[in-house]
């Protein structure tokens, strides 16, 4: 027991003496963090040559006293400094501190470290040609200095032909309070003269400039840098400069004859400007040559005005911008790119564009611009535009009453400056059978009738059949080909929405088809799918995550006789594929609640009675030719036709015939094939129709259509049931055999038995 409470006291003074270690501060000098700069970074000439780079500047927040603080500075490659005497060699100075003079101090000479040639600065050691160290210190006990700024001085370094760009001193920390660093003390290149203009952009027309607008700076990278026709400044053609230009020097503020440099427009060429320098007394100068042009609107070309530099004197540039040739005129243009929208849906987002003027006062004050889309488009969303310069827009109004078109006041009033009316965030809605490019066209203002496409719009949905089989008009139950519906990206069916499937006039489906997703995720309410008369509905039940495929098959169709030749086309259409006519209601005038801001919705939709009709007759998304009916062939010919029991050769019109089934007796009444029935009777193959899920089987002649079920002794001719002794039967291998005499009789055919034979003949 005494053993663990002596272990327990042990325990709790460890952790006490921890805990009081932990109050206790840590000695030890605070982190300093020198920063470099420069004073100024001069443009030198890349020619071997001694010239002075900018003075570094060293700023250290605390010094610690009595030590030594170190740094290593390195010019770039090839780079010399001048060691050979004390006045060109680098020199470091103190030009601050916090202790004034018993404060931060330049270190002795370190001799030891020094090469055995040479002469050093106080605070400077020379390592190599291009590499020296800098050392101060605080002398004596005291304490710490405190904010300290050093300056190193580079009077005399020779600059290589090799270098090219900004010339950059890299700082190593070696000891004490200094840290690394970089520094760019100037920038290396081969042009004694840069040529330059200012921001800003001038804009001229035909009537060229005045005032001085135009202005060139050159800037002497050494002193009198110009020769004589050093620099020749030439404009393109079509422009020409319409005077000498005005001199000054920015340098000294003197401007005109009482400086060295002029600026003379060519005698014998009106696009070239000379610079000429009288002396080379100027010290090294920023000059600013301010002009005017001309234009000549025959031959100038509209758009960026390049002037080409050249000369005797090295220029580090061959062109400059002096500003732009515009017209008065205004253009339509992207703001972004256009974008793709969907048909049969509200509030589509389309690109922003803008109408921007080609020079100030393009746009004509108090003029209407009007902005039109195609047909198929409406204006859904115009928020008021923005602008920029003197231009203003009106309020944003419909002109006509079918949403396509709107129209706003211009307001430009002088003294004009070039501006821009700026349209964002604008949409529109789509019929849903559109596609193609969406133009709007904007004309009036200073705007020339011009169009721009601002949205895309791709087919929602596309359908395809495998087959078109043929069908004949006054038919029932005939088979239509299969079909697919592929959307054109994800999310074209709009979920709890109806896909209607629409037969034309006359045109009805005999019974609901099979409905599947084949490819995708769309989903479908397929227990709901319904037909009624033309129409076939499908539910759906979500959107894809995915352009999805969905199948119809198992088509079965009843043509009337008011049906013409040629295909028959299924529309594809529904509140799923068509927003824009399923959403808003019937005849709600242009701003009015729930309706639309620049034009009024149209009656009741005929399939959706609860909203109005946007797009009237625009309704389709997509169509499908599924059949094709054709014109029944002459149903009838004058045929004599002998048939014998148990033989498969029978005669028609004299010539045999051979059968692959031999007709045959049952209940005194004679079987045979229905193919040769039918041609027993004087009807075409075309006219032949076979069902194989009811099991019935269609002849037509002229306007008889004489009906049949296997297995049934009901015959049924034109709708009209008469009951026979006897039922059509299949007998091996699968044909389908018909009592001869009943059908004979119901198409008018005349038949007669020779029992001693054992024949039938058929006129």
């Amino acid at each position: 027991m005494k053993t663990k409470r002596n272990r327990k006291i042990v325990s709790i003074l460890l952790t006490l003496s921890f805990l009081v270690a932990m109050l206790v501060p840590m000695a030890g000098p605070a982190a300093a963090s020198s920063t470099y700069s420069v004073m100024s970074a001069p443009t030198v000439l890349n020619n071997d040559t001694p010239q002075s780079l900018g003075s570094i500047l060293i700023d250290i927040p605390t010094v610690s006293a009595q030590t030594y603080s170190t740094i290593l500075l390195t010019l770039p490659t090839d780079f010399a400094l001048d060691w050979t005497n004390t006045g060109t060699s680098p020199v470091v100075s103190c030009v601050k501190n916090g202790k004034g003079a018993a404060g931060f101090l330049a270190a002795d000479a370190f001799t030891a470290a020094s090469p055995a040639t040479g002469i050093e600065n106080k605070g400077i050691t020379r390592v190599s040609a291009r590499e020296f160290k800098v050392s101060y210190r605080v002398p004596g006990a005291g304490d710490a200095d405190y904010d300290v700024r050093l300056m190193v001085t580079l009077p005399n370094v020779t600059v290589p032909s090799s270098a090219d760009g900004d010339v950059k001193v890299t700082i190593d920390k070696l000891t004490g309070d200094f840290s690394s660093g970089s520094v760019v003390v100037g920038t290396a290149g081969s042009g004694k003269v840069s040529c330059y203009v200012s921001d800003a952009t001038t804009t001229f027309t035909t009537a060229g400039t005045t005032g001085g607008k135009i202005e060139i700076y050159l800037k002497e990278n050494t002193a009198a840098a110009p020769e004589t026709q050093s620099v020749k400044l030439k404009l393109p053609k079509g422009i020409t400069w319409t005077n000498n230009g005005t001199v000054t020097n920015l340098t000294t503020g003197v401007t005109g004859v009482g400086q060295n440099l002029t600026a003379t427009k060519d005698g014998s060429d009106a696009r070239l400007m000379n610079i000429s320098r009288a002396s080379n007394t100027d010290t090294k100068s920023i000059y600013k040559i301010a002009a005017d042009v001309s234009v000549d609107d025959s031959e100038a070309v509209l758009g960026q005005v390049d002037v080409a530099v050249s000369g005797s004197s090295s220029i580090d540039v061959s062109t400059v911008t002096i500003g732009e040739y515009v017209s008065y005129s205004a253009k339509l243009v992207n703001a972004k790119d256009p974008k793709d929208v969907t048909p049969g849906r509200t509030n589509q987002d389309v690109g922003d564009f803008n109408i921007e003027e080609g020079a100030a006062a393009s746009l004509l004050n108090g003029r209407t611009i009007t902005m039109e889309l195609p047909d198929g488009v409406k204006w859904a969303t115009l928020n008021a535009p923005s602008t920029s310069g003197t231009v203003t827009a009106g309020a944003i109004t419909a002109t006509g009453s079918d949403g396509r078109k709107v129209k706003f006041t211009v307001t430009n009033t002088p003294p004009c400056s070039k501006g821009k009316i700026k349209f964002t965030n604008v949409q529109v809605d789509v019929a849903a059978d559109y596609s193609g490019d969406i133009k709007v066209t904007v004309d009036g203002a200073g705007v020339d009738n011009q169009s721009l496409v601002i949205a895309k719009a791709a087919k929602s949905i596309t359908a395809t059949a495998d087959t078109t089989p043929e069908v004949i008009i006054g038919m029932q139950s005939q088979p239509g080909g299969t079909f697919k519906i592929v959307e054109g990206a994800k999310e074209m069916l709009i979920n709890g929405k109806d896909l209607k499937i629409v037969a034309p006039s006359g045109v009805t489906w005999s019974k609901v088809p099979t409905v599947k997703v084949i490819d995708g995720d769309v989903s479908i309410y397929t227990d709901s799918i319904t037909k009624n008369e033309g129409t076939v509905t499908i539910p759906i039940k979500s959107q894809s995550t995915k352009p999805s495929t969905i199948e119809i098959s198992d088509v079965a169709l009843t043509i009337d006789r008011t049906v013409p030749e040629g295909y028959i086309t299924l529309k594809i259409k529904g509140a799923a594929v068509d927003e824009i006519n399923n959403t808003y209601g019937p005849s709600i005038v242009a701003g009015g609640a729930g309706g639309r801001t620049f034009y009024a919705t149209g009656g009741a939709n005929p399939d959706n009675a609860a909203c109005g009709l946007i797009f009237s007759g625009r309704d389709t998304a997509a169509t499908v030719d599924v059949a094709k009916t054709v014109t029944p062939a002459p149903s009838t010919t004058k045929n004599k036709v002998t048939f014998k029991i148990g033989d498969s050769k029978f005669t028609l019109n004299g010539k045999e015939v051979t059968m692959d089934a031999a007709p045959y007796l049952k209940n005194d009444r004679t079987y045979l094939p229905v193919r040769f029935v039918a041609q027993a009777v004087g009807i075409t193959d075309s006219n032949i129709i076979w069902n194989a899920d009811e099991q019935t089987v269609v002849l037509i002649k002229d306007s008889t259509v004489v009906k049949l079920t296997i297995g049934s002794n009901i015959l049924n001719i034109n709708g009209i049931g008469i009951t026979m002794d006897v039922a059509p039967e299949i007998v091996d291998p699968g044909r389908t055999m018909l009592p001869v005499r009943w059908v004979a009789q119901a198409l008018g055919c005349n038949i007669t038995w020779d029992d001693a034979t054992q024949t039938v003949t058929v006129n």
